[in-house]
């Protein structure tokens, strides 16, 4: 989101729409990717100051925050007062990573049974081969939509009511789901 523009962003219709130019994989897409706005992003978004064009403006005037800024800030809020990282990888041993809530989001929807296209298509990969591609018509945007607002509610700590979760998963899975194992404190 580091490189989100306001103009991407309809924060009544609760869409931010990246054009294909802007996408890691720019060469393959020519649809842009639309990302469904949970509530409480539209909430922060609408407290943010409206610096520039940037949702996240850098320090030069007209420019984004800079990508290694997402870097400092995580390494800052994981350490301790002995300046010790708090959540480790156990299995890796490594400290956390902005590239880790990707996967924690990935690793969480699949435990709480979300479709693993869903959550493919909302970390915006694509799915399926060029054939598979070239066939679907659809982007699940209204499932999607779904899965954000259960992991903005999980963000906020308010649990995951049956309503707000996949069709076939179970309420019990949905209310005593815990951060995953492997991103420990």
């Amino acid at each position: 989101m580091i490189g989100a523009t306001w103009s991407e962003i309809d924060l009544e219709r609760r869409i931010w729409v990246i054009p294909p130019e802007r996408l890691k994989d720019q060469r393959t897409r020519t649809e842009p990717h639309r990302i469904p706005l949970s509530q409480e992003v539209v909430e922060v978004l609408q407290a943010l100051p409206r610096l520039g064009d940037y949702v996240f403006a850098g320090h030069k005037p007209g420019s984004p925050l800079h990508s290694i800024a997402m870097l400092q800030a995580t390494k800052a809020m994981n350490r301790d007062a002995a300046g010790q990282p708090l959540w480790v990888d156990p299995k890796s041993g490594r400290s956390v990573t902005p590239h880790g809530f990707r996967a924690t989001f990935r690793t969480w929807g699949e435990d709480v049974g979300f479709a693993r296209e869903l959550l493919e298509e909302a970390l915006g990969h694509q799915i399926g081969t060029v054939v598979e591609r070239a066939y679907r018509r659809t982007d699940s945007f209204d499932r999607r939509r779904t899965v954000m607002q259960a992991w903005a509610d999980f963000c906020c700590g308010r649990g995951h009511p049956a309503a707000s979760g996949p069709p076939e998963a179970e309420a019990s899975v949905l209310s005593g789901y815990r951060f995953p194992v492997n991103a420990t404190r």
